[in-house]
């Protein structure tokens, strides 16, 4: 029993070493401190592309910018201070009545009738 997980172990150690089988993001993350270390040497996105396409990792250059864009996210570590600076703005309560009242003038009625404005002949 011991044998075989001894070959599986090296199996699945030929096949996360295998660039063919691995993902195009998982090998581009293996290569994002040599990719940061040329940037910060000057050399620029176009070049550093050129060349991956050169040995092999086709990629277009927006795939290039998105994978390099996720792989520093995924790299990047939290901050300590993980509290907002600012407080968060307290929203007022909702009135559970409308606030808004018309006070009525005297004689009005308590709703318009259309019915009795249709029956009045205009007094132009």
């Amino acid at each position: 029993m011991s044998s075989n997980m001894e070959k599986l172990k090296v199996i699945l150690q030929t096949l996360a070493t295998n660039s063919s089988k691995r993902p195009t993001a998982a090998l581009f993350r293996e290569l994002l401190p040599w990719i940061e270390a040329a940037r910060n040497a000057g050399v620029t996105h176009t070049t550093i592309w050129e060349t991956l396409s050169a040995e092999g990792l086709h990629l277009t250059i927006g795939t290039y910018r998105t994978l390099l864009h996720r792989s520093r996210k995924k790299v990047r570590t939290p901050k300590p201070n993980t509290e907002p600076n600012h407080r968060p703005k307290q929203q007022p309560e909702l009135p559970t009545q409308p606030t808004f009242t018309r006070s009525k003038a005297v004689g009005e009625p308590e709703s318009f009738d259309w019915n009795q404005l249709k029956k009045e002949t205009p007094s132009w």
